[in-house]
C-alpha cells in the first residue's frame, strides 16, 4: 500500500478507507469547481482563482498516486501540497480583507498581495527544506543575488511599488476622493502596484505612476464640491462686460456649477471661395453704408469711399472703457455703430465737464486725425459700444490719388469745428493766410503730404 501524500495527511484522509478517501477527494474537487463557477462574474473578495487552486491541488494529488515512477509521484504530490497551501493562504487573506472592508470600496491590494507573496515564499522554503533537503541559507543567498540584479534593472518599477505601498499605509486619500496631482484632477478609484487610477471630469480613466504622486504636491478635495480655476482666452476685440454677461447667463442656466461647461453644437462646413467673396462683399457694403453717415465722407463716390475700407476696423469697448483720452496724439477717428458714449473734458480747476453723448451715426476724433493735434476731450463708453475705427493710412492713400477730396473734406470739418479752429489757428503763422479754414487745409497737406496743383 502506497504511503499517504502530504496533502492527505494535512486533511486527515490518511486513516480513511481507500474508497471513502476517493469519495471525499471527489467531493472536494467538485466543491472547488462549483465555488469558482459561483463567483466568476460577481464582485466578491474571494476570486475564482482561489477555488481553482484548491480544487486543482486535490485533483493533482489524487493523480500523483497513479504515476508509474514513485519518485516522480512523490514530487508531484509535494507540488500539489504547495498549491493547496497557496490556495488556503489566498482564501484566508481574501476572507479577512472582505470582513475588514465590510462592503467599502477597495482602496489598495498592495498590502494583501505583499503579505500573500511573503507567506507563499515561507511555505515554499519550508517544503523545499523538509521534502527536498534544500538549505534555506542557500535559497536566501541565491535570492539575494537575483534581487540585486533585478533591483538595478527595475528601479522605476520598484519605485512605483514602494511608493504605492507608502500610499497604502499613509492613506492620504480614499476611494471616491477628488484629488489633484500635477495637472491631473480626478476621482480616485484605487491604488495598484504600479499606478493610482483616477477618473477625470471627462470620464477619462488615468493611471498616474505612484512614484509621481509620492514626489509631487497632492491636493485632496475629499468628496465634497470641487472648484477648479479655468483661464478663458478672449479676443482683444470682445468687450469685458459682454463676456461677463454671457458667463453669468450660463451660470444661471446650470445649477450647482461654479464654472459651467456648456454644451455647444458647432456646425463646421467648408465655405467655398464664392461664398467667402459674397461675405466679404456684404461686409464691405455694410461698412460703406456706415461711412456714408459721416457728413464729410458723404460726398465721396464709391471708388473713393472703397479706398478707405482696408484701413477700417470694427472694435468693441465695454461700458466704462475709454475710447480716447484728452492730450493723447490721435491717429484715428471713431464712428459709433451701436451703444452710447460720453464726451467729457477736465476744466482748469480739475472738475469733469460733460460735453455730449454720442450714439449710432455720431463720430469723433476727426480733428486730431486730420491735423495731428492732441485730442482735446476724452470719450468713454456708457454702455457696451461698437465702433468703426479709421486710421490715417486710408486717408493718405485717398488724398494721394484724389487730392481734390481733401479740400471738400476740409471744408466740412472746418464748418463743424469753427470755434475750435479759430482757437487753434490764432497763434499760428498760417492765420494770416486765410484764417481757420486755410490753416486746416495747410495742416492736412503737411500731414498727408498732399501736392498742390
Amino acid at each position: 500500500m502506497a504511503p499517504p501524500t502530504p496533502l492527505q495527511s494535512l486533511l486527515g484522509l490518511d486513516g480513511l478507507h481507500r474508497d471513502l478517501r476517493a469519495f471525499v477527494e471527489t467531493v472536494l474537487v467538485i466543491a472547488g469547481l462549483l465555488g469558482a463557477f459561483a463567483v466568476r462574474r460577481r464582485r466578491r473578495a474571494v476570486t475564482p482563482t482561489t477555488f481553482l487552486l484548491l480544487a486543482g491541488s486535490v485533483l493533482i494529488d489524487t493523480g500523483s498516486r497513479f504515476l508509474p515512477n514513485p519518485d516522480v509521484g512523490q514530487k508531484v504530490a509535494v507540488a500539489a501540497f504547495v498549491l493547496f497551501l497557496f490556495g488556503v493562504i489566498r482564501l484566508v487573506l481574501e476572507g479577512v480583507d472582505s470582513i475588514a472592508r465590510r462592503g467599502k470600496v477597495h482602496f489598495s491590494t498592495i498590502t494583501k498581495d505583499l503579505l500573500m507573496i511573503l507567506l507563499w515564499f515561507a511555505v515554499l522554503m519550508a517544503v523545499l527544506y523538509t521534502d527536498f533537503g534544500v538549505s534555506p541559507v542557500s535559497i536566501l543567498t541565491t535570492t539575494t543575488v537575483a534581487a540585486a540584479v533585478l533591483g538595478f534593472a527595475l528601479q522605476e518599477t520598484l519605485g512605483n511599488i514602494f511608493s504605492g505601498l507608502s500610499l497604502s499605509i499613509g492613506r492620504p486619500f480614499e476611494p471616491g476622493d477628488w484629488i489633484r496631482s500635477g495637472q491631473h484632477v480626478g476621482q480616485v478609484k484605487g491604488i495598484a502596484w504600479r499606478a493610482t487610477t483616477i477618473t477625470t471630469r471627462a470620464n477619462e480613466r488615468l493611471e498616474i505612476p505612484n512614484s509621481v504622486i509620492a514626489k509631487d504636491v497632492l491636493y485632496n478635495y475629499a468628496t465634497g464640491a470641487v472648484r477648479e480655476e479655468i483661464a478663458i482666452g478672449l479676443s482683444y476685440g470682445v468687450p469685458p462686460n459682454h463676456v461677463r454677461e454671457v458667463v453669468l447667463t450660463l451660470l444661471r442656466d446650470v445649477p450647482q456649477v461654479k464654472i459651467p461647461f456648456p454644451t455647444r453644437t458647432v456646425h463646421v462646413r467648408d465655405a467655398g471661395r464664392d461664398e467667402d467673396e459674397r461675405a466679404d462683399a456684404q461686409f464691405e457694403h455694410e461698412l460703406m453704408g456706415d461711412l456714408r453717415q459721416v457728413d464729410f465722407l458723404r460726398g465721396l463716390n464709391d471708388d473713393e469711399l472703397r479706398m478707405l475700407v482696408p484701413s477700417v476696423a470694427v472694435r468693441q469697448f465695454g461700458a466704462g472703457e475709454l475710447l480716447m483720452r484728452a492730450g493723447e496724439q490721435g491717429e484715428s477717428m471713431f464712428i459709433i455703430r451701436s451703444g452710447t458714449a460720453e464726451v467729457f473734458a477736465h476744466t482748469a480747476d480739475g472738475q469733469t465737464r460733460h460735453l455730449a453723448n454720442y450714439v449710432r451715426g455720431d463720430f469723433t476724433g476727426e480733428m486730431a486725425l486730420m491735423t495731428g493735434e492732441p485730442r482735446t476731450a476724452s470719450v468713454r463708453a456708457i454702455t457696451d459700444v461698437e465702433v468703426i475705427e479709421m486710421d490715417r493710412e486710408g486717408f493718405t492713400q485717398l488724398f494721394k490719388e484724389h487730392p481734390d477730396a481733401a479740400a471738400g473734406i476740409g471744408d466740412i470739418i472746418a464748418l463743424r469745428n469753427k470755434d475750435r479752429l479759430e482757437k487753434l489757428s490764432a497763434g499760428d503763422s498760417l492765420n494770416g493766410r486765410g484764417g481757420p479754414h486755410r490753416w486746416l487745409l495747410a495742416k492736412m497737406r503737411e500731414l498727408f503730404d498732399i501736392k498742390e496743383h
